[in-house]
């Protein structure tokens, strides 16, 4: 393992340790890779929907109900899978400088650390907010299926 020469100068990781941080950054911006298309496959399908509702085509959904179903089914995911995927990026990046520098590298693991705390303290709300977009979808749900229906005329 390295170790700072004496007089406190800079930390600089080893090869070893280099390859290690780099793979950790490769398999980092795979995922964000991953996370950014699974947040544009929602986006895709909701301009499907608005265009077969500005056709005439809603599947029984209108208003409020089409707004909720938008939202929750749609928008909401593909917003939280979009910021998760920059959120990991910015964090392979970080990690990536690591790598990529030399007499810095203390400097840009503090900051890389950062950016995972940050991430993570990010993924925590998002997930929070993911549960919020179901329960409203649920309670909405359950309200439209114990609406009295009105008797055939």
């Amino acid at each position: 393992m390295a170790t700072a020469p004496a007089g406190g100068g800079p930390y600089e990781f080893t090869e070893a340790q280099n390859r290690q941080i780099s793979d950790l950054a490769s398999n980092m911006r795979a995922v964000s890779y991953v996370l950014f298309f699974l947040g544009i496959l929602p986006l895709v399908f909701l301009v499907q929907i608005l265009w077969a509702v500005q056709r005439g085509g809603s599947g029984g959904l209108v208003g409020m109900d089409l707004f909720i179903r938008l939202l929750t089914h749609y928008l909401g995911p593909a917003a939280l899978l979009l910021l998760s995927g920059a959120i990991v990026s910015g964090a392979a990046t970080a990690f990536t400088q690591i790598v990529a520098t030399r007499g810095s590298d203390m400097q840009h693991l503090m900051a890389a650390l950062d950016r995972l705390r940050a991430m993570f303290f990010v993924i925590a709300i998002l997930l929070i907010t993911a549960l919020a977009f179901w329960a409203i979808d649920a309670i909405h749900s359950y309200v439209q299926m114990n609406q009295p229906t009105p008797p055939p005329s």
